[in-house]
């Protein structure tokens, strides 16, 4: 599911004192993209200002840049909790539990944002992600068309519109709407990862196919695209071919946990239990290590 780009804070100095150089030097660490050190910084800061809901904010925008969806959620509640009226907070605590597959509580955070900033596609796309995903897909799409109202040039938009009108039966208007992204974006490789995406949810397995060959000829290193065709190919049967195409993402990709869960699913469909063993335990201690981090 697409998911628009995090909402950044700028957030104010403290008057005077140390705190100030404290926090002037998390905004500077977070400014070059030094997420961990960020972090570590504004935690420092916020045992001194506890009460600071931008340094919360930011904190939570760290800890999503880093991954850590648990972290990140728990301080842009703090920041939400403290700063009620911000939008930004709002979005991206609900960015940090869409993450987390908290469905309820991101499309509430969406639904504040938007209560205070109505202008804003993104939250609107995002609150119709979570309707989606609550199974209310006629609400998702009168939210899709008010991002379309804002952003009638969003491509991602369209095809979140034409998933829920899938789930809605109405094959021909997804079809439409697939078409119109494709003609916003006809060499955007996520454009045809998207669609072969929602073809596979389609069971058009052999069309979604012909889509995500075309993303990774437009993008050869897209991790997501060569998920989706390998994924495709085992679904056909085709489990062989299907693992020579993972063997090549793993050498680009060798954290990947995705790939190895499903190199693991692919053994096991070829009842060879020693290798599906081997590759499900290397995602598990991919797993454990992007939990210590």
């Amino acid at each position: 599911m697409p998911v628009p780009a995090l909402h950044p804070f700028a957030s104010k100095y403290p008057r005077k004192g140390a705190t100030r150089s404290l926090k002037e030097g998390a905004e500077g660490l977070l400014e070059q993209g030094l997420y961990r050190q960020a972090a570590e910084a504004y935690r420092r800061y916020l045992e001194r200002r506890p009460r600071d809901a931008s340094a919360w904010h930011n904190l939570g925008y760290c800890y999503l840049q880093l991954g850590r969806n648990d972290l990140a959620l728990e301080a842009c509640r703090q920041a939400v909790k403290l700063s009620p009226r911000d939008p930004a907070a709002s979005f991206n605590a609900g960015i940090a539990a869409q993450r987390l597959g908290k469905w309820p509580e991101a499309h509430s955070f969406f639904a504040r944002a938007l209560r205070y900033n109505k202008g804003d596609p993104a939250a609107w796309n995002n609150a119709g992600v979570c309707l989606f995903h609550l199974g209310r897909p006629e609400e998702a799409l009168v939210c899709y068309r008010r991002a379309l109202d804002l952003e009638p040039a969003a491509g991602d938009f369209y095809l979140n519109l034409a998933q829920a009108l899938v789930a809605l039966g109405r094959w021909t208007e997804a079809v439409d709407c697939c078409e119109q992204a494709l003609k916003l974006s006809p060499s955007d490789p996520g454009v045809y990862t998207e669609i072969g995406d929602l073809l596979a949810r389609m069971g058009k397995d052999t069309v979604a196919l012909t889509y995500y060959r075309r993303a990774l000829s437009l993008d050869p290193g897209s991790q997501r695209a060569g998920l989706g065709l390998a994924e495709i190919l085992g679904r056909l049967g085709r489990c062989r071919e299907a693992l020579d195409f993972l063997d090549e993402l793993l050498r680009r990709f060798p954290r990947s946990i995705p790939a190895w869960e499903l190199k693991g699913r692919l053994y096991a469909q070829l009842d060879l239990e020693e290798e599906a063993v081997y590759c499900y335990n290397k995602a598990l201690d991919l797993i454990r290590e992007t939990e210590d981090v």
